[in-house]
């Protein structure tokens, strides 16, 4: 069982793209989908689109109810995992605004000294200042900031 509350195995673009690398993932290993179900605990909506997924491809799932269970020796509470996680979501998601507008000051400012896209984006990951998706900059994601979308 591979199972943290941290982990994040799946680095897909949309739920299905997820479901894809979960299908894959599930028949390579022989494992069966466990997932928490919070549509009645919290009444968040139901998971009938990944049910119906799971009948269409035969992945078995299970559905637990999100109930503190121990995970690497300590008491996981799903519901607060997640809620903090949509608060800490919420955070992040205000806070990108000043993210770039830290980001295009520092790049004006490398620009002025000559320096490279590719140069300013190791300045800007060295100096821990976030991109707009918290991924590390790169040349391309620099010039793109700093070239009007009018202009690209």
């Amino acid at each position: 069982m591979k199972a943290s509350s941290d982990e994040q195995p799946f680095a897909a673009s949309g739920p299905l793209a997820v479901l894809e690398q979960l299908e894959s993932y599930c028949r390579e290993h022989s494992a069966v989908l466990l997932f928490v179900d919070f549509s009645q605990a919290q009444g968040l909506r139901s998971h009938a689109p990944m049910t119906e997924w799971a009948k269409k491809t035969g992945i078995e799932t299970v559905a637990i109810w999100p109930e503190e269970i121990k995970l690497d020796g300590k008491l996981f509470d799903p519901g607060e995992h997640f809620h903090d996680w949509r608060e800490r979501q919420f955070l992040w998601s205000e806070g990108k605004t000043d993210r770039l507008s830290k980001a295009l000051s520092r790049v004006i400012e490398l620009r002025l000294q000559k320096q490279s896209y590719e140069k300013i984006a190791a300045v800007l990951n060295d100096e821990r200042i976030r991109s707009a998706t918290g991924k590390p900059w790169t040349g391309e994601m620099v010039r793109k900031l700093r070239t009007p979308s009018s202009q690209r």
